[in-house]
């Protein structure tokens, strides 16, 4: 069951803030909202799937050997 955490509290031994959404069991899921600190909510769609970005010709940079260091000064 998912809920909608609304005040502070500990899951399993775990630290959860006020605003997470996270799927508990039903007795778990139970206890909370009936002592106020969850809601219980649909279950949150899962992201839509990120595009790749284009990707770029990468940038050429020449690298200095010794000898064209020592040629400048």
């Amino acid at each position: 069951m998912h809920v909608e955490i609304l005040r502070n509290v500990m899951i399993n031994g775990e630290s959860t803030l006020v605003g997470s959404l996270v799927e508990l069991s039903v007795a778990d899921a139970n206890l909370l909202v009936g002592t106020g600190k969850a809601k219980v909510v649909d279950a949150p769609e899962p992201p839509a799937p990120l595009e790749p970005a284009p990707q770029e010709a990468p940038v050429s940079r020449a690298r200095r050997n010794k000898s064209s260091i020592s040629s400048q000064e």
